[in-house]
């Protein structure tokens, strides 16, 4: 019996090890330089939604800090029926207009990389300036809509660009977007 007992409080010690502590202290530091590029999104939504109506929404980013910046945006679209998320893909449910496709490109992992040098001052060119919703069925009549944007930014040292955005300071795999964006971005990298 005290085996057993022995036996089953063992067990159950390797049983629960997993249960663990954990504390977080930030630290914050000052440099003296400053690196900030925000996103820049005009967008007044409509009263009413309709379906197959282009609305102006105008992304960007702006470089409103001290140093140079490779740029990042993901977009990505929300349609919401009483609390329930329904299907919203750019292409398909969304239609995203005006899309620059020469300042801009997309790189197949949810990002568009501006392909130049953001300076200090300047803002990129819209990355598009119209979206429109494009569904079909009561199942979103009176649903919420909504496109999300959320800018990223790096400085132009070496290949930064490389080893936050995609983890590897190599090249990208070739004939793969990432090679193309890549390949624009790599001359103006600062050495």
């Amino acid at each position: 019996m005290v085996a057993f007992i022995c036996t089953i409080t063992a067990l159950l010690s390797v049983t629960f090890s997993w249960f663990s502590s954990s504390d977080l202290e930030v630290n914050k530091f000052a440099t003296n330089f400053d690196f900030q590029v925000d996103l820049v999104d005009k967008f007044t939504p409509p009263n009413e939604l309709k379906n197959e109506t282009t609305f102006a929404k105008e992304v960007t980013a702006n470089n409103t800090g001290t140093m140079d910046a490779f740029v990042r945006v993901m977009i990505f679209p929300s349609i919401v029926k009483n609390g329930k998320p329904l299907q919203a893909t750019i292409g398909k449910e969304v239609i995203i207009e005006d899309l620059d496709t020469t300042k801009w490109k997309y790189g197949d992992d949810g990002y568009y990389y501006y392909l130049g040098l953001l300076a200090p001052g300047e803002i990129a060119p819209n990355l598009f300036s119209k979206v429109k919703l494009s569904v079909v069925g009561v199942e979103y009549e009176n649903a919420s809509f909504d496109i999300v944007a959320k800018t990223e930014a790096i400085d132009t040292n070496g290949f930064h660009y490389r080893e936050s955005w995609w983890k590897d300071a190599n090249k990208p795999v070739i004939g793969s977007p990432l090679e193309e964006i890549d390949n624009q971005l790599e001359p103006l990298r600062k050495l």
